[in-house]
């Protein structure tokens, strides 16, 4: 990805000038067994290329099949078999050869970015991207629409990864909405969304913080906490603007041990003065909204 264009937020592409605490490369330190898995799969991908509709397709699948990706879904089926990855892998290149998450048209989907409901603005301490979704500004009913704004975002913010990083950083910003707001995204259109996350981004969480969220989402997680997996739970945060604002550096606040001030917005207690504003943000996407050839993420798949 290219640095932003100027130096201030939002930050959609890394800055030059902020250094990251970065992960270790996941392709380093491999047992025998994994390094084994890892080449079974790479023998898999003629066989999953091999049904690409078109040879663009062909090009954007094969670089999208790197072995950072294929670690990723080999992950994700927990090392299980090399068969079961192959399965997973085959669903999404069905998926991303029919919704075309990496060449969607940003004027198709501009009336759904316009209030701010969803960007991407800064990196955490460790390279991830941060995504901020605010349901509370939802503009539209252009359900359709709106989840292919959501695949860009991603997609973008994936693209955006710091290598060797792999994930992002989600902040969901309930202000504005509750049990009784008109201004809900519906329950099966957020299942959707949650559906293709899990289904063909995976590996690709590292944190997910609910700001100001209304009762019955801390409701719903406590009752369903017992069932989730321990390496998610880890990754899923509660707090409250008040509670970032409040924060005294990195010894309280969430927000405040994920993200560093300049990388912060103030509204989370952080010192980026800047609020959502839409032909600033949307200038800064389109420029590193490229041609998916040519973009890949600092020497890793794009996605």
């Amino acid at each position: 990805m290219k640095p932003n264009e100027t130096s201030g937020p939002p930050f959609v592409s890394p800055p030059p000038d902020v250094s990251f605490r970065l992960p270790s490369d996941p392709a380093s330190g491999l047992t025998s067994t994994q390094e084994s898995m890892l080449v079974g799969l790479r023998e898999r991908k003629d066989e999953l290329l091999s049904s690409a509709p078109d040879p663009k397709q062909r090009e954007l699948d094969e670089r999208w099949l790197s072995d950072h990706c294929l670690l990723r879904y080999l992950r994700a089926v927990k090392w299980e078999s090399v068969d079961a990855a192959t399965k997973r892998l085959k669903d999404t290149l069905q998926w991303r050869r029919e919704f075309k998450p990496d060449q969607i048209p940003l004027d198709e989907v501009e009336p759904e970015a316009v209030t701010g409901k969803l960007y991407i603005n800064g990196f955490d301490n460790e390279g991830r991207p941060v995504v901020v979704m605010k349901p509370g500004l939802q503009n539209t009913t252009t359900w359709d629409r709106q989840l292919q704004y959501t695949y860009l975002t991603v997609e973008a913010a994936c693209q955006a990864c710091v290598a060797p990083q792999e994930t992002i950083c989600l902040i969901i910003d309930f202000e504005g909405i509750g049990i009784f707001s008109g201004n809900k995204t519906p329950m099966n259109v957020s299942r959707r969304f949650l559906n293709v996350l899990q289904s063909h981004y995976p590996e690709r969480l590292g944190h997910a913080t609910f700001v100001n969220p209304f009762p019955l989402v801390e409701t719903f997680w406590r009752v369903i906490y017992p069932f989730v997996d321990p390496v998610t739970r880890e990754k899923v945060h509660f707090t409250s603007t008040a509670k970032e604002k409040k924060a005294d550096g990195a010894k309280n606040g969430v927000l405040h041990q994920l993200v560093s001030p300049s990388m912060l917005e103030e509204r989370y207690g952080g010192k980026m003065n800047w609020s959502y504003e839409h032909s600033e943000y949307w200038a800064k996407l389109r420029a590193v909204w490229e041609d998916p050839l040519k973009v890949t993420m600092n020497g890793h798949s794009a996605t």
